[in-house]
């Protein structure tokens, strides 16, 4: 029973999986993340592609600023993402390889 007290909400549900890879992504590679990454740490890597504060990395991940801070930290021990500070602002962006791996763009492995 709704409280006619509180303002109205409107939600629009979306999907997460899709919307955060650049547009030129392969579906098989998307899916290639996210076996290696997971799902939400291939999200927040393909939501560096533009440089983000802490708190838009959550929203666009749907998380706490903790748990995207955490991913940002396993980004970066990995050399995919960079972390740097502006005044007050702590922002986030790929590396050229964390750029390479999203992209689809890494050379072939030897045989």
């Amino acid at each position: 029973m709704a409280d006619p007290c509180l303002p109205p909400v409107l939600v629009i549900p979306t999907d997460r999986e899709l919307g955060w890879f650049p547009a030129g992504t392969r579906p098989g590679h998307r899916a290639a993340l996210q076996a290696l990454l997971g799902p939400t740490r291939a999200r927040a890597l393909a939501a560096l592609e533009t440089t983000v504060t802490n708190g838009e990395l959550a929203r666009r991940l749907g998380v706490s600023d903790g748990a995207a801070s955490r991913h940002v930290k396993a980004l970066r021990q990995a050399n995919l993402a960079n972390t740097r500070r502006e005044g007050n602002r702590v922002l986030h962006l790929l590396t050229p390889l964390g750029r390479a791996l999203l992209q689809g763009d890494l050379p072939a492995a030897p045989s």
